[in-house]
């Protein structure tokens, strides 16, 4: 049981929402992008000036690869005259005439990642496209629409080609896409822009293979050397020498072995996910969290949104507050003391299968029922003991709105001086009626064996899953492994593979 608070803090807290969209809005339209096959792959890296600028970090050369089909088509090396100097332009040149490469300029790499990249409707490969893309930028500002609170980066001035937008998705992994192209003239009437067909925009194709690798294989935050490593790929990084100016052609050798080992790692990924058979393409697979939703959409589970559209939004506002994204920070660092070892294995899916989740991810939706009366009986006798029982969980399905008196839940908020909002897990309080939070019944729990107190519910809902959906598919997994989403629950597999 954890020791009484001794001081109190008031501190502004975030909770999540669910806003309705208002009829008509263009929220909800259809992305009409498409994404046609190419054979082409446009493989890059870029070196910065990290000696004379190091806080800029702006563009010295670039190192690329192009690819039709898995066939090198061309290989090269652009330079920025604004920032390489003269001697380091010579070394370049000599060490492409002696290699056969490719040497170009900047500006001419540009003109040429468009060509191959929005022409020819190439794959454009890297490891951290973010970083190379926006050192290829000549103007960036803030990303609009569907891309809102991203970047739009100008790669060319005045070339009818249109930006290259990125959002941050995860702590790694980033969303890219070419901008929409320009909209018709003012000059042209009103009724003429409505009844004009415009085709669909050609968004691009972008791979970071540090991104793809983590979604596939895991483990850790991934590196090209370790990616590299991993994958068993014939030419890996090569160990970075030191780089120092002028460019010398022992850094130009390290420096166009990278696009090679990202080429090599890109493919063999894209070889183990097209063995998947999954129905999502490969570009838009950002975390482990995409591959798990292919194999939802290989099953032919529809979303819950789809099949149970009339549910009251307020019940929907309800649960989205109770979700508290958790993240662990280190408070205690470079000191001794003694710790417990906790090994939670397979965390997120042990939970799901042990609260029953899959039946509600199969389900034609859910019913939602009063349950006030109850929950406050199962908080009163549920006990650490209960829950090692399996036939306790499934009762933890629900959510509960509360009048929080020193109990210990987990709050979003702002602490310390630090920016940005975080999650305490401390004792919280709230001295006004209006507004009361709603908490998971798991949280209630965990609350009351902490702290020896039951949480004072003013309302408890608890959740049932209706009838399955009808027509979903049988899948087949690694080693001829057949799947029915049926009879198996999908969850507890995941969390034997993870097991063995």
């Amino acid at each position: 049981m954890m020791d009484h608070a001794s001081e109190t803090t008031a501190i502004p807290m975030a909770v999540r929402g669910y806003i309705k969209r208002a009829k008509g809005g263009t929220g909800s339209q259809r992305d009409r992008s498409f994404e046609p096959y190419s054979p082409w792959t446009l493989v890059l890296d870029t070196e910065t000036d990290t000696e004379e600028l190091p806080a800029a970090q702006p563009l010295l050369i670039v190192q690329y690869r192009i690819y039709y089909e898995r066939q090198l088509f061309q290989r090269g090396v652009a330079y920025d005259p604004e920032t390489a100097w003269p001697e380091e332009v010579k070394t370049i040149e000599e060490f492409c005439l002696r290699r056969r490469y490719y040497c170009l300029t900047a500006n001419q790499f540009r003109s040429l990642f468009y060509w191959i990249g929005y022409d020819l409707q190439a794959t454009i490969v890297g490891a951290n496209v973010f970083f190379d893309v926006s050192r290829l930028a000549v103007w960036h500002g803030p990303a609009r629409t569907s891309m809102y609170g991203g970047f739009s980066f100008m790669l060319l001035r005045e070339s009818g080609y249109p930006n290259v937008r990125a959002k941050k998705l995860t702590d790694i992994a980033y969303k890219f896409d070419f901008a929409g192209p320009p909209a018709p003239p003012i000059k042209q009437s009103r009724r003429f822009q409505e009844s004009a067909v415009r085709p669909p925009p050609m968004r691009g194709t972008f791979v970071d293979v540090l991104v793809l690798g983590k979604a596939l294989l895991g483990e850790g935050r991934p590196s090209l050397a370790g990616l590299g490593k991993k994958l068993q790929v014939r030419h890996p990084k090569l160990k970075a020498p030191e780089f120092k100016r002028p460019i010398t052609d022992e850094q130009l050798r390290y420096a166009v072995r990278d696009p090679l080992a990202t080429a090599q790692c890109y493919f063999e990924l894209r070889r183990r996910y097209a063995a998947l058979e999954l129905p999502t393409p490969l570009h838009r697979i950002y975390s482990e969290a995409s591959v798990a939703k292919g194999y939802l959409d290989k099953m032919s589970i529809l979303p819950w949104r789809q099949v149970q559209p009339n549910v009251d939004p307020t019940i929907i506002g309800y649960l989205m507050s109770t979700y508290v994204a958790g993240r662990t920070d280190t408070k205690i660092r470079r000191e001794i003391r003694r710790v417990a070892v906790c090994d939670f294995t397979a965390l997120y899916p042990s939970g799901c299968v042990r609260l029953g989740l899959w039946k509600f991810i199969i389900a034609k939706g859910f019913t939602c029922l009063e349950a006030t009366d109850d929950m406050r009986a199962f908080l009163n006798l549920v006990s650490l003991d209960d829950l090692q029982r399996p036939q306790t969980w499934p009762k933890m399905v629900g959510i509960a709105q509360i009048h929080p008196n020193e109990d210990v839940l987990p709050i979003r908020g702002r602490y310390g001086r630090r920016p940005g909002r975080r999650i305490g897990w401390n004792y919280f309080s709230q001295h006004k009626d209006d507004h009361l939070i709603w908490v998971t019944t798991l949280d209630l729990v965990a609350s009351k064996i902490l702290t020896g107190r039951v949480p004072k519910i003013i309302r408890g809902l608890t959740f049932s899953p209706l009838t399955p959906q009808e027509g979903l598919q049988t899948i087949t997994l690694g080693d001829g492994f057949k799947f029915d989403p049926y009879a198996d629950d999908f969850l507890r597999l995941l969390t034997s593979n993870v097991l063995r």
